[in-house]
């Protein structure tokens, strides 16, 4: 405990998800950023001027870059207004990639959140209305103020004689700072929401707070036919050929027809 204190407390102590809330723990989105740099310059030195003017592409990376997020293009037809002008016409972009400006809660984490809901049905206590803080344990229990007081203590104090019993008592409950405004960038102190900025514990407390339906989520989900009953077109080509039998079984019939042979009468 004296090394760990020394190495990872007080010399490196940023190395635990929840360091920097806010804030990617990961390198990932840079690193697939600088892949498409690469391949947009065939993956040779150039200059900064490149990005905004070069010969092979005349209005710049930058400037295909927001093409390809912009909502809309504009098309210039040929025919011409009063004043001589290319009558100009918005188009929508089909192909638009997406820039999130907020946590994507995906229909993964939404089904995660309603089977949580079901099986467990946990409970929140309000700590700060004006704030909008909530508490919610982790076992499911209905927690107190009295609980939340010395889970705040216990955090202060740090009286813990394990990594066990650090981690058991840290993560034994939820703080959840609610955004009213946008429930999809609200905080929570587990340990999904501190490495990919969601949870299904904001998802239940907007679904309580009528910020978010699960029947609303439901209905924008595509229709899919179910799948007819008997085989498959695959498993019906199976089912017509005819079973070869391996040597095994030859042979074992073989011997089995001789012997029934010898002791015929």
């Amino acid at each position: 405990m004296d090394y760990f204190q020394k190495q990872w407390a007080e010399n490196n102590n940023g190395w635990f998800e929840g360091y920097a809330p806010g804030l990617p723990s990961q390198s990932n989105s840079i690193e697939a950023t600088h892949r498409v740099m690469k391949k947009d310059l065939k993956h040779k030195k150039s200059r900064l001027s490149v990005f905004c003017h070069s010969q092979e592409k005349p209005h710049g990376l930058v400037y295909e870059w927001s093409m390809q997020r912009a909502s809309h293009h504009k098309l210039r037809s040929k025919e011409k207004d009063d004043d001589g002008q290319p009558i100009v016409q918005l188009a929508s972009n089909k192909n638009q990639k997406v820039f999130y400006t907020k946590p994507d809660y995906s229909d993964k984490v939404v089904d995660a959140a309603y089977k949580h809901k079901i099986e467990h049905s946990p409970v929140f206590l309000c700590i700060s209305e004006k704030d909008c803080v909530y508490l919610t344990a982790r076992d499911g229990h209905e927690p107190t103020k009295e609980e939340y007081k010395s889970y705040l203590e216990r955090l202060k104090s740090c009286d813990w004689d394990d990594l066990d019993e650090l981690n058991e008592d840290v993560n034994s409950f939820y703080i959840i700072n609610l955004n009213e405004k946008d429930w999809e960038n609200s905080r929570c102190t587990c340990e999904s929401c501190l490495k990919d900025l969601v949870c299904y514990h904001v998802v239940i407390l907007a679904a309580k707070r009528r910020l978010f339906s699960f029947e609303q989520a439901a209905m924008r989900k595509p229709l899919t036919a179910k799948a007819p009953r008997g085989p498959t077109k695959m498993g019906k080509n199976c089912l017509n050929k005819p079973v070869e039998k391996s040597a095994y079984a030859q042979t074992t019939n073989e011997t089995q027809s001789k012997c029934l042979g010898r002791f015929s009468c």
